[in-house]
């Protein structure tokens, strides 16, 4: 189960259209299991995480991303049985270094690994059982392997592109299926998701027409997708095994929902979606009805 992210904040601000002054509002959500903790990524650059005893809620900042680097989104996973680990893609904000990064943190928000990539990524999932990040290029449509190591950061040929999609036009969030050796990675400009062979190479537009998916939500027991279309106010189910082509199924289109930008699963199973314009992270069933909201701190 992963979700992966808002890409819309990175493009607008490319465009200027984000103000300096910092937001509090939900940028990406992500938790490595149900029952985890759950991690959030705000638009000021804070990472904000709940607390065991209410864990669908982030009230304590764990930390913030340098000032001089605008943050895109989260991941939180365990690697090597007991490691807890969270990640941020980043870009600097500065002439002197606007380059690309991917920033690795300690379960306690201690900065321990940095890298700096060959583009942006706004899209970023994880193979915990080969030690694998995932990550999508914003600009060339080609998705990275970046192998993390053990008790260091830095080895020889770490980062290598696995793939590229040649008919993409600005690549955003990312899931990845590690049993079928499947990714998935949505085009925020095209509306469409693709579906990548990570052994074989080569990617299939399975869906398309979804406006503005700025969230991905998979869950790899029933090989459904969750995905959040942050210019149409919606969120859809998909069967990505649904043959010959996969039917997106709106599951809701509430009014209350502003911008929704990032999607987590609940402790209950139910939806988190985050919405960025509202500031506040609701809760759905599973029938897309809203059952609660929350404001973010």
């Amino acid at each position: 189960m992963r979700v992966s992210v808002l890409v819309y904040v990175f493009y607008a601000a490319l465009l200027g259209s984000v103000c300096a002054a910092a937001q509090n509002g939900p940028l990406s959500l992500d938790r490595f299991g149900q029952h985890q903790k759950l991690y959030m990524l705000d638009e000021s650059g804070k990472i904000v995480v709940s607390e065991q005893r209410q864990i669908d809620a982030p009230t304590r900042v764990l930390t913030r991303v340098p000032p001089n680097l605008k943050a895109l989104d989260i991941l939180s996973t365990k690697l090597w049985i007991n490691q807890e680990l969270v990640f941020v893609t980043a870009y600097g904000l500065t002439t002197e270094d606007s380059r690309p990064r991917l920033i690795q943190y300690s379960a306690t928000g201690e900065l321990q690994c940095e890298w700096i990539l060959p583009e942006v990524s706004a899209g970023l999932d994880v193979d915990r059982d080969n030690h694998v990040v995932y990550l999508s290029g914003s600009s060339t449509g080609t998705i990275y392997g970046l192998k993390l190591l053990k008790d260091t950061c830095y080895g020889s040929q770490q980062l290598k592109p696995v793939t590229q999609i040649k008919a993409a036009r600005r690549l955003g969030p990312i899931v990845i299926d590690p049993t079928r050796r499947l990714a998935f990675v949505a085009d925020i400009l095209k509306g469409a998701v693709f579906r990548l062979d990570l052994d074989r190479g080569g990617a299939l537009e399975i869906v398309d027409s979804l406006g503005q998916p700025a969230a991905l939500l998979y869950n790899d027991s029933q090989n459904l997708m969750y995905l959040a279309d942050a210019a149409g106010r919606r969120i859809f189910r998909i069967d990505v095994d649904r043959l010959p082509v996969p039917r997106p199924i709106l599951i809701s289109k509430d009014p209350a929902l502003q911008e929704p930008s990032s999607l987590a699963f609940a402790a209950d199973g139910k939806l988190l979606v985050g919405d960025r314009r509202a500031k506040v992270i609701f809760t759905l069933n599973l029938s897309g009805q809203i059952q609660s909201q929350f404001t973010t701190p």
